[in-house]
């Protein structure tokens, strides 16, 4: 009868030896990886004990920072939702921006600009200069400003008009002090002195070149003008504050 080696079956015993015990020692690190995880996100395991906030704060109050951090800065120094909170003190009317970081070990800081606003739109909004509208419930935003309006929707382009017209009619030393588009897409601006400027449907810039073109021989006479009407290709129609309108052709030189 042959015998049995006993070298295999010591090596498969400490094989699975070897296996209990990498096994072992692994659920143990998992067992303590989860002790220490739980622990770590538990709210009162390093509370966020202070915030401060930097800024301007020439429109927007600590109260109201508080008011809306506070409100959405749950959990720990580790767990708090930092997008979360920024998008709250966003929600401001007169925060531009903001950016919220941790500050080790157990602070969080809350950074943030206001608003510029270049323009009114409508009686209670305004501007800024990426062409947002922002409502301001007190009606308390600059009130030395133009004032644009349109449809929902159409503030950037209003914008961007305005911002081509006004340094034109800026160099023959006229104001604009309104400009709107209409529900019919149409172009209708208020010059500083009360005259209007219509407009047609397409892009007013080059109605106010021609405009301008004329505008040496008819200054002597704007006193007396009320509207001028620019929906032609090679002239306009002066309204007179007399109830009469005389139309203009432009033709070299323009007279009345």
């Amino acid at each position: 009868m042959a015998s049995v080696d006993p070298v295999p079956q010591l090596n498969l015993t400490r094989s699975l030896f070897n296996s209990g015990l990498v096994l072992f020692w692994s659920l143990l690190a998992l067992a303590l990886f989860l002790f220490v995880l739980d622990w770590a996100l538990r709210p009162d395991t390093w509370p966020v004990r202070s915030v401060s906030y930097q800024g301007p704060f020439h429109h927007v109050t600590r109260q109201q920072l508080e008011q809306r951090t506070m409100a959405e800065l749950s959990g720990n120094f580790l767990t708090a939702d930092l997008p979360r909170v920024q998008h709250s003190v966003e929600s401001l009317p007169w925060v531009a921006q903001a950016s919220v970081s941790r500050r080790w070990p157990d602070g969080v800081q809350v950074r943030f600009t206001e608003q510029k606003f270049v323009a009114r739109w409508g009686s209670s909004s305004w501007v800024n200069g990426e062409g947002q509208v922002v409502v301001l419930p007190n009606g308390d935003g600059p009130q030395d400003v133009v004032e644009l309006s349109g449809p929902d929707g159409s503030a950037q382009r209003v914008l961007n008009e305005y911002r081509t017209l006004a340094p034109m009619l800026a160099s023959a030393g006229l104001q604009v002090d309104r400009l709107e588009l209409t529900n019919r897409r149409t172009w209708q601006l208020q010059l500083h002195d009360g005259i209007s400027l219509v407009f047609g449907h397409e892009p007013p810039k080059p109605a106010v070149q021609r405009f301008l073109d004329a505008y040496p021989y008819l200054k002597r006479y704007m006193g007396q003008v009320q509207r001028i009407d620019l929906r032609y290709e090679n002239g306009f129609a002066v309204g007179w504050k007399n109830g009469k309108a005389v139309p203009i052709r432009l033709a070299g030189r323009s007279e009345r």
